[in-house]
């Protein structure tokens, strides 16, 4: 097995696992109640909602973190 095929197999892992997860949250949303989707989740861990202290710290981090991986997909490296 080469490294496309390991790859391709972990995306299909993680893209099914997401799958999965998503509906059931979606499936079992309720009035009132927070969501489980993986948006609502982030959004509780970044302290964006409900509002915390902690999303100066974390959003930021965050952004910092997908801006890095978009660098890596486009150049692969950092110092692009």
């Amino acid at each position: 097995m080469n490294a496309d095929q390991r790859w391709a197999g972990w995306l299909a892992g993680t893209l099914g696992a997401f799958a999965v997860l998503e509906a059931r949250a979606l499936k079992a949303r309720a009035p009132g109640k927070p969501s489980g989707t993986l948006t609502a989740t982030m959004r509780r861990w970044l302290g964006l909602k409900p509002r915390r202290a902690r999303r100066f710290l974390l959003a930021p981090l965050f952004a910092g973190f997908l801006g890095y991986l978009w660098l890596h997909f486009l150049h692969g490296r950092f110092n692009a």
